[in-house]
């Protein structure tokens, strides 16, 4: 979060000129979801309406992106001018926080602040035209976006577009192999840190997570995929029926570096294999994913060769004739 707010990041839009002729840059997005002053600035009456209407009880933030550090003999004065900025641009969470006698932490303050932050950002900016700068171009569709939110968000987003690569200098960059469920999905993630999984299909995210490398994405792709496995196992009255689905999912998750998943499922056929020993759908495995199922099988195949021959011999040895 605190790379969105940084003044090297491209994409700013908007420029303050102290007294001295200092000037700083910023985003208008940062300063809408920041500031009540900002948004009645910059944003149209009937946004502001349908922001009211979706968010009626909301309260935005202050722009904390680090702790204040203020020594015992400058404390006081540092924070009445830091209060007095904060009344003057509307920023209450940060007003609250400086007037406030109950104690709250640092930590506190960012994190509600954060979470205020995104629901803003996700209401009047994620994939709408509202300041976007740069569009993408998927299954024939425009989707809009900010330079801002990419860069600061997603690394491989930085480097493809404020670096050498041909895209950093197109306004529409077109993704013929990205699927628009998908790419949607990513961009909520990037603008609010979360993704929708009853909006958006996951294995359409994961591969989209994966191609811009996003890591954190693609483990909440994995925590969503796994949730749907276990209710489909535990509503089927044989393991073995969902063998097609456990492999088609290992499948799926190591084409798109899922590691822990498709190993958590190669897991569970492993200690399951007396079960799935006789499925055709085993057939589909790699070899080496056959390897791995059969190093952690259970019980192991030693066992069970053991077993068999102790009772050929007792159902021998216990065998007796009739007089």
């Amino acid at each position: 979060m605190g790379n969105l707010l940084g003044d090297t990041n491209p994409g700013t839009d908007v420029t303050f000129i102290f007294p001295d002729k200092t000037t700083v840059e910023a985003h208008r997005l940062v300063l809408c979801c920041t500031s009540s002053l900002y948004r009645r600035i910059f944003l149209s009456n009937t946004a502001l309406s349908n922001l009211n209407a979706a968010n009626p009880d909301a309260k935005i933030g202050g722009k904390l992106t680090r702790k204040l550090n203020l020594s015992t003999e400058t404390e006081e004065k540092h924070t009445m001018a830091i209060l007095d900025v904060a009344q003057t641009f509307e920023v209450e969470i940060l007003t609250e926080f400086l007037k406030s006698e109950q104690e709250m932490s640092e930590k506190d303050l960012f994190e509600q602040w954060k979470a205020e932050f995104v629901s803003f950002d996700d209401a009047l900016f994620c994939n709408t035209s509202r300041f976007s700068d740069v569009s993408f171009r998927v299954e024939e569709q425009l989707v809009r976006a900010h330079l801002c939110v990419l860069i600061a968000h997603c690394d491989f987003m930085a480097a493809m577009l404020s670096g050498n690569f041909q895209e950093s200098g197109q306004q529409e960059i077109p993704l013929p192999s990205v699927s628009l469920d998908g790419f949607l999905g990513f961009l909520q993630y990037l603008y609010t840190d979360n993704v929708n999984f009853e909006h958006h299909d996951p294995i359409e995210v994961l591969k989209v997570a994966n191609r811009f490398c996003s890591p954190r994405l693609v483990t909440l792709c994995e925590v969503c995929l796994e949730k749907k496995m276990e209710s489909s196992l535990a509503n089927s009255k044989k393991k073995s029926d969902r063998l097609g689905d456990l492999i088609q999912l290992i499948i799926t998750a190591q084409t798109h570096n899922a590691h822990q998943l498709a190993s958590k499922y190669l897991y569970y056929i492993a200690i399951n294999f007396e079960e799935f020993k006789k499925k055709k759908e085993l057939d589909c495995l790699s070899t080496d994913n056959l390897i791995v199922i059969e190093q952690q099988r259970w019980p192991p195949p030693c066992y069970l060769t053991e077993l068999n021959a102790y009772r050929k011999t007792h159902d021998r040895d216990s065998s007796c004739t009739l007089m």
